[in-house]
């Protein structure tokens, strides 16, 4: 019974080691899993860049060889080149927008108040 009894300890430690080493082995995979994400993810971009230039240069080499003249080849690239403006943001006219923009370049003003009215004051105040 003893004998019995010790065997049923000895499992369930043994049961308890299988689950914990199963259990860090899966969390060691899952970091190197997401390592690998972020290093396939990286290498994606720059073969993407690399792709892109290959393509730019090989659209320019091909507008090149079609002209057989510099000129014609500078007209065709200012005729061929693309509209980005995945740089440029949207303007907002309104008021606020543009209260907005002069309060960040002139930090000094009050509510209600604008550029020409500040160097009013400072004017007659110099001034007298």
């Amino acid at each position: 019974m003893l004998s019995i009894i010790m065997f049923s300890v000895f499992s369930l430690i043994l049961l308890a080691m299988l689950v914990m080493q199963n259990l860090w082995h899966q969390k060691v995979v899952e970091s190197m899993m997401a390592r690998q994400a972020v290093i396939l993810n990286a290498q994606t971009k720059e073969s993407t860049k690399a792709l892109k230039l290959m393509t730019d240069l090989n659209e320019k080499a091909q507008a090149l060889i079609a002209s057989g003249d510099p000129l014609v080849y500078q007209q065709i690239q200012a005729m061929s080149q693309g509209l980005d403006y995945s740089g440029v943001r949207d303007y907002d006219p309104s008021d606020e927008a543009e209260i907005e923009k002069i309060t960040k370049r002139n930090s000094n003003l009050s509510a209600g108040e604008d550029v020409d009215a500040q160097e009013f004051r400072e004017l007659q105040a110099e001034f007298g």
